[in-house]
């Protein structure tokens, strides 16, 4: 899932810059964009991966959510 949103952020970069470059905008201009684009892009896709454990974790019955105590016993047994 990572590859695919790194993929998915590079490409609109790269096709921001190419945009950028053919309009005839400087280089730096052209590389900071494409740079915002990027972090943005993934940023947005972090927050829709958010809002997508939320809706599932509230649309789930309850008795298939786990327990705070069989959490907190998952995560000693990973820490250890």
């Amino acid at each position: 899932m990572r590859k695919l949103i790194l993929r998915i952020a590079s490409l609109a970069a790269i096709i921001t810059f190419v945009t950028c470059a053919l309009n005839g905008i400087s280089l730096m201009t052209s590389i900071f964009r494409s740079a915002v684009v990027y972090l943005l892009t993934i940023l947005l896709a972090v927050i829709m991966l958010n809002i997508l454990r939320w809706g599932v974790l509230a649309t789930s019955p309850p008795d298939t959510l786990p327990k705070k105590q069989e959490r907190k016993e998952q995560t000693e047994k990973k820490s250890e």
